[in-house]
């Protein structure tokens, strides 16, 4: 009703307040095309009637928010950066702050992880920090130590996971975060080949989780150990491999299948899954294709979302038939099941994947 007055009147520069509130209600209600049109008019409206007291950072801030819910990375990169900027000039930094977090989000979506992280390592220079709340510079630390390591940077990954994990060490209102840190750091150590530094980061992962439970969290990291102890350690580490495997399961039973915000079976699966490759690298076979198995059966139940994980899971159990137990003809019959199966449910690439794999198998010499 408010726009409909302005454009009636002879006062159109009254548009922009209403058209920035608007914006912000559609948004709410998941609809960014129309979002961004009324926040460019808006901007539009403001720059062309000299409305010196319109608030442009946080207009350019909810634009480029708009754009990034559009895939329109590029307009999210200049809207956010436009935003940002105004927000220093303005003595505004924790704002300023939070605008490049949400840029550092949007690179890395776009594929620009290394400009993602030279974001987040500006963020943290000395004089910017400064400025900053204790929390917000964590928060920035901890989005750099995982942007570093998935550019495979390990060790500044871990560097950066240490130094957070004496920031959160004393914070009793949080202990949450602090298994969190504590099991990203552990991680980030084993990434880097710094076993010794690691084990002892696990350990005190575990303790927190006892004090403050992150099931997640603990599960992920007893994985990823089981993974790099397997491949690093070979059938030397596969005990030790499977012992990490055994405390992400006993984690998960303590964890009701219906948890808020954590996809249980998923991560079952992924147990199961990661166990299936641990045996198959020793050569135990006939018990890889059995936890392969299961975890396709715990994929199942996932429904839509769990389609994915089970196509590898089956890739994998087919490449155990195949390969290690020489079960060739069984291996093409699951594929192609899987394979249609896929195709139906919307997943050509999965199904490519698997049609790749069962080609391979149709053109060897069968007996």
């Amino acid at each position: 009703a408010a726009l409909v007055d302005v454009e009636a009147s002879d006062r159109p520069w009254r548009g922009s307040r209403p058209r920035a509130l608007l914006a912000q209600i559609m948004l709410s209600r998941q609809e960014p095309a129309e979002a961004a049109e009324l926040l460019h008019r808006a901007l539009a409206d403001a720059v062309r009637y000299d409305d010196a007291d319109f608030p442009l950072a946080p207009t350019y801030s909810l634009l480029g928010h708009a754009s990034s819910h559009l895939g329109d990375h590029a307009g999210a990169v200049r809207h956010l950066s436009e935003a940002a900027a105004r927000f220093d000039a303005g003595g505004e930094h924790e704002e300023a702050a939070g605008v490049r977090l949400q840029l550092a989000d949007v690179l890395v979506e776009s594929g620009r992880q290394a400009d993602a992280v030279a974001v987040l390592e500006s963020l943290l220079s000395e004089e910017s920090a400064a400025a900053l709340d204790e929390r917000m510079v964590a928060q920035i630390r901890l989005s750099l130590a995982r942007g570093l390591r998935e550019l495979e940077e390990y060790l500044p990954s871990a560097e950066e996971f240490l130094r957070l994990a004496g920031t959160v060490s004393g914070w009793e209102d949080d202990a949450p975060i602090r298994t969190l840190v504590a099991a990203d750091t552990a991680v980030a150590l084993v990434l880097a080949d710094r076993w010794e530094a690691a084990e002892a980061a696990y350990g005190r992962a575990l303790a927190a989780h006892e004090e403050a439970p992150n099931p997640p969290m603990i599960v992920r990291m007893a994985r990823e150990f089981a993974r790099l102890t397997a491949t690093a350690r070979g059938a030397e580490g596969l005990e030790e491999a499977l012992a990490h495997l055994a405390r992400a399961d006993a984690v998960l039973d303590g964890v009701p299948e219906d948890a808020e915000g954590f996809a249980v079976w998923y991560e079952r699966g992924e147990v199961h899954y990661r166990r299936a490759r641990v045996l198959a690298e020793a050569e135990r076979f006939e018990e890889a294709l059995a936890e392969a198995e299961a975890a396709i059966g715990v994929h199942e139940g996932g429904g839509e979302q769990g389609e994915l994980p089970r196509a590898e899971s089956v890739r994998f159990a087919a490449l155990v038939e195949g390969n290690g137990l020489g079960r060739t003809n069984d291996a093409i019959a699951r594929l192609t099941t899987a394979a249609a199966r896929c195709r139906k449910a919307g997943h050509p690439e999965a199904a490519h994947v698997l049609d790749a794999l069962r080609q391979e198998y149709l053109a060897r010499p069968r007996g």
